[in-house]
């Protein structure tokens, strides 16, 4: 296999009901309708293998019938009111990694500070972990729930907080993969996904990650060489960049979430596709695409490409 791709799509906020509060409300139905044409079309075209993440607030408020919707669109597919079949989001894809987020916790109730353990049932059980080899490489997706630790105010304010035994549980998992990796004559390379991004996140300076765990993260990114990037979501809004000490970053907006007076989300995912050259790199490049309130399409001035 010469080359891959994978889809990233975060907070698709699947729900029903409405909500006032800015940053929690439901999927908009025709984005929802758009973002189905488009990966089906993605499915296709491809010339190479795709792989699928989701990286958290899969649901608007974690309530029942929002996972048994978001399992329905995940696995089994969805019959749209003017009787199209839509392939379920996996199929197709050589593999899928899920993860939950904050909203997915609150159990039905808006704003819980409360966790909903319950809510993982939804999830495959962790580790969450997505190898692909690719020429002489082999390459890992490690995925940890940066909310789970984070009841009470912290969950209350949407800040992220890694659970400590899951944290740990990380960086075990990432050495045993390079370790493994390197047994069978790969050079290793690490992804972690996550919801809650590292950096700041909006204009009046909140963080994503309560600060002890936004350091475990940067301790394990300089650490391992072999960690090249995060790929995370949780902001609405996406950015790919560098910031000494956090690494790589490929964070994905909102995918589904409706616009309303208070709230202007962008919308859109991320699209990555990695090759290896003819020197032995491997190339990792990043496409935005945006819901253009008609179709998604591909912001390629916005095009982002590294050689690892």
């Amino acid at each position: 296999m010469a080359s891959f791709g994978l889809i990233h799509i975060s907070d698709l906020h699947l729900g029903f009901g409405g909500s006032s509060i800015p940053g929690a409300q439901n999927h908009e139905a025709r984005v929802l309708w758009d973002l189905l044409i488009t990966l089906a079309e993605i499915r296709e075209t491809k010339t190479f293998p795709y792989y699928l993440v989701i990286s958290g607030d899969a649901t608007s408020s974690g309530a029942v019938n929002e996972f048994e919707y978001y399992t329905i669109l995940r696995d089994r597919g969805h019959m749209w009111d003017n009787g199209r079949q839509f392939e379920a989001l996996r199929s197709g894809m050589s593999g899928l990694l899920d993860i939950p987020g904050n909203h997915d916790y609150w159990d039905g109730q808006m704003v819980n500070p409360k966790i909903n353990p319950s809510a993982r049932s939804y999830f495959s059980p962790p580790p969450w972990i997505l190898n692909v080899q690719l020429g002489g490489f082999s390459i890992n997706f490690h995925g940890i729930c940066s909310a789970f630790g984070a009841a009470g105010p912290n969950q209350r304010w949407a800040v992220g907080q890694f659970d400590r035994n899951e944290f740990s549980g990380l960086t075990s998992q990432i050495a045993a993969a390079d370790a493994a990796g390197k047994q069978r004559g790969f050079t290793p390379i690490d992804f972690i996904i996550t919801h809650h991004s590292p950096r700041f996140c909006d204009g009046a300076g909140n963080t994503d990650l309560d600060p002890a765990s936004h350091q475990d993260l940067v301790n394990l990114c300089a650490a391992n060489a072999n960690i090249k990037g995060l790929l995370t979501g949780h902001v609405h809004a996406y950015r790919i960049g560098n910031r000494s000490g956090d690494g790589l970053e490929a964070r994905c907006s909102t995918t589904t979430q409706m616009h309303t007076f208070l709230n202007h989300p962008h919308r859109g995912f991320l699209q990555h596709e990695f090759s290896e050259t003819k020197q032995g790199r491997l190339n990792w490049t990043i496409t935005p695409w945006e819901d253009t309130r008609s179709a998604f399409k591909p912001i390629h001035k916005c095009r982002e490409s590294y050689l690892l």
